[in-house]
């Protein structure tokens, strides 16, 4: 079994050499990971991101077949999504983005606990 994985934002030092090399590429390179039934998953990546000179020589560089610029692609080819994209480069995919916004009641924050004798000290007080 083959589980293509996209993953976005490789091109940056975290998603290239801790997420793709040290990970992807070493469960690839080791043949995938084995299951309990004996069968192997193997891992193979699509590398996602904005510059395609730097997808393409990585791509080269590892022997991945498949990259792109288009997000929107890349995820209906793969069973998985891995973004390593820094935070303020993300953008949703366009499936994401046509989406109505949630509808669920936001929660309260958890109640504050009650003063003890091991914290009361510590606890703020109320000043008239």
């Amino acid at each position: 079994m083959t589980l293509r994985v996209a993953m976005n934002g490789v091109t940056g030092r975290m998603g290239y050499r801790q997420h793709l090399t040290r990970s992807i590429l070493a469960i690839r390179d080791q043949g995938g990971v084995p299951r309990a039934s004996g069968e192997r998953v193997e891992v193979e990546p699509i590398l996602v991101g904005r510059n395609p000179a730097k997808l393409a020589e990585l791509a080269a560089r590892h022997d991945i077949a498949h990259w792109t610029t288009n997000l929107d692609t890349a995820l209906s080819d793969a069973g998985v999504y891995f973004d390593a994209q820094v935070t303020t480069a993300r953008a949703a995919p366009s499936s994401a983005r046509s989406r109505p916004a949630s509808t669920s009641t936001p929660r309260s924050p958890p109640p504050k606990p009650s003063p003890t004798p091991s914290n009361w000290r510590n606890w703020p007080t109320r000043r008239a």
